[in-house]
């Protein structure tokens, strides 16, 4: 089976854009089941003639199951390719957590305060390989005199800090034994089916779950659609133009950094023969 590559931004918002798959997708790797569940913000732009992207971003607002009952939250989902992306995504997140949002409280009043957040990553690079190729990190409320885990949830704290899951794309293996392995699988890049990686090679005799026919199936779809390749062509162009600004950044920072070294083992070496020649001229003194 050929499927379109979902690693692509325009590829992954068009399959995020159906609310049902999303929902699937988010459940799954959050684990829990979603109650509610619409858009809260979308970026995507790429225009070739002024080599300018608008990445990819997706953001959520939902409300789930948690232990203590329902809660609201903003799920922001992002993707990269390069590790530089790490800024970026600290920038989106400081914009979401000062952004504010209309929520109705228990009796129904609506107030003006910012949600509990939580981002998911799909990385198209190791971040690190001594981790697992997917994992969640997660927050504990920890007493800080008995060391004992608390189990409860402060609604402020929740504002403060969030939650995140990651997936490493290069290091997703061959195995798919459970429900997340088998969706997870889907982004893996090691079987392209053309030169440029458009698109990928799914094994068809695998038995996959509801939601990954419904996924595939979507994928299946888009190989065939001019405007997507379009978009795949610009996006490869894109970041082939900024992986060259930045080596060509790198190349500038390695010569800086090599003068500034030249320069300081000159000055070291004038002043081993300032103090050479001071001492010289004490032993001259000295011996008169």
């Amino acid at each position: 089976m050929i499927i379109a590559n979902p690693t692509y931004d325009i590829v992954f918002k068009k399959l995020m854009e159906d609310l049902h798959i999303a929902r699937g997708i988010l459940e799954l790797i959050l684990a829990t089941e979603i109650e509610q569940l619409e858009f809260a913000s979308q970026e995507f732009t790429a225009t070739k003639e002024a080599l300018s992207l608008t990445y990819f971003r997706l953001d959520f607002k939902a409300r789930i199951f948690t232990k203590e009952g329902t809660k609201n939250v903003l799920i922001e989902m992002q993707k990269g390719k390069l590790s530089s992306d790490v800024d970026r995504f600290r920038t989106y997140l400081a914009e979401e957590y000062r952004r504010l949002y209309e929520i109705p409280d228990a009796d129904g009043v609506v107030q003006r305060h910012g949600l509990p957040i939580i981002t998911i990553y799909f990385l198209g690079y190791n971040i690190d390989t001594r981790l697992p190729a997917a994992f969640k990190i997660d927050r504990r409320y920890v007493d800080l005199i008995t060391g004992k885990e608390i189990g409860l949830r402060c609604d402020v704290m929740e504002r403060l800090t969030h939650d995140a899951y990651a997936v490493q794309i290069p290091l997703l293996g061959d195995h798919q034994h459970t429900t997340i392995e088998d969706l997870l699988a889907i982004f893996r890049q090691d079987h392209p089916a053309d030169e440029t990686g458009h698109t990928l090679i799914v094994e068809e005799d695998r038995t996959h779950s509801e939601l990954v026919n419904d996924i595939l199936y979507n994928l299946r779809r888009l190989v065939e659609k001019p405007d997507v390749q379009r978009a795949m062509a610009i996006e490869d162009e894109m970041y082939q133009a900024l992986e060259r600004g930045i080596e060509e950044e790198r190349r500038k920072f390695e010569v800086e950094k090599r003068k500034r070294e030249e320069a300081e083992r000159g000055r070291d070496e004038m002043q081993r023969r300032l103090a050479e020649a001071l001492a010289e001229i004490a032993r001259l003194q000295s011996s008169d």
